[in-house]
This record gives structure tokens, C-alpha cells and sequence, in this order.
């Protein structure tokens, strides 16, 4: 699991990083799209909340460091999972098991949950998000399977190098 945490810290750092990037590069629309969400609550309620600029701004700090706070939590998920179900996940090393774990939740977490951005963002963002999200979850991947492979005790698999 001590795999999974540093590994997960180094992809959140990673996120945390790409996350300002990405809130810096739509600005517009990122602001545009909570406009639009404002404008869609009751009139009573409009008035009791901060404006979209300042949101949007509040967004600068909480997003990167939800980013590290998520990959340390999912990283000690994914270490944990690797640990107990080594045996079972595909690929003879845990480089190989890891990396599949990394593509694993980039499907899942980016490319399936991250089409509910598609209609609110627009495809640039999309596609955006994609591009670097798989570049933190392929270093989370690699991190995990060669700390892995370093600290914990593996039997190669016949025909593997470890």
C-alpha cells in the first residue's frame, strides 16, 4: 500500500498541476458554464451566492489540492487492490499489472464519467482533459508497479522478468 500512496501523490501532484493548467486554458467557458448554472437556481437563492468569477477563483486553489488529496486516497485504493489481487490482474510483472490498473481507472474515472463534461465544456475540453489525465495515470501506473515490484515480495510469473 506504501506503493499505491507515493505513487498516488506523485499523480496528484501530477493532476494538480495539469488542473491549473486546464482551469487557466477555459477560463471562459468554465465561467460561462457556472453562469449557466446560477442562472438555472431559484431567483431566492441567486442572490446569496458568490459571483462566477469568484468561484472560478476559488476553483484556482481547492482544484489542485483536491487533486493531491484524491490521488494519495485513490493510489492507497489501487495499491491495496494490487496487493490483494495480484494474481488475478492481467500481466506477468507488476509494471505490467499496474500500468493495466492506470488504464483501468483512466477509462472509467476520465473517458466514461468525463463525457457528463462533453455537453457542459464542449469537446476541446474534453479531449483536453483526456490527453493529460492519461499522462498522470500512465506515470501513477508505472510508479506504483516499479515501487511494487521494489518493496514487496513477487514471484515472477513463467516466462516474465521482474
Amino acid at each position: 500500500m506504501k506503493a499505491g500512496i507515493v505513487a498516488g501523490i506523485i499523480m496528484g501532484v501530477l493532476n494538480a498541476i495539469f488542473d491549473y493548467v486546464i482551469l487557466n486554458a477555459f477560463k471562459s467557458q468554465i465561467i460561462s458554464s457556472i453562469n449557466t448554472y446560477i442562472s438555472r437556481l431559484p431567483v431566492t437563492s441567486t442572490s446569496k451566492l458568490p459571483s462566477a468569477e469568484s468561484l472560478y477563483n476559488a476553483s484556482l486553489v481547492t482544484g489542485p489540492a483536491e487533486a493531491v488529496i484524491f490521488g494519495a486516497i485513490l493510489g492507497l485504493a489501487l495499491g491495496y487492490v494490487l496487493g490483494r489481487s495480484y494474481g488475478k490482474i492481467p500481466g506477468g510483472t507488476p509494471l505490467i499489472k499496474s500500468l493495466f490498473l492506470g488504464i483501468l481507472i483512466w477509462v472509467i474515472l476520465d473517458v466514461l464519467l468525463g463525457l457528463a463534461d462533453l455537453g457542459l465544456l464542449g469537446t476541446s475540453f474534453y479531449l483536453y482533459t483526456l490527453g493529460l489525465s492519461v499522462i498522470s495515470l500512465l506515470v501513477f501506473g508505472y510508479v506504483l508497479g516499479f515501487l511494487y515490484g521494489k518493496w514487496a515480495e513477487v514471484t515472477p510469473q513463467p516466462g516474465t522478468h521482474n
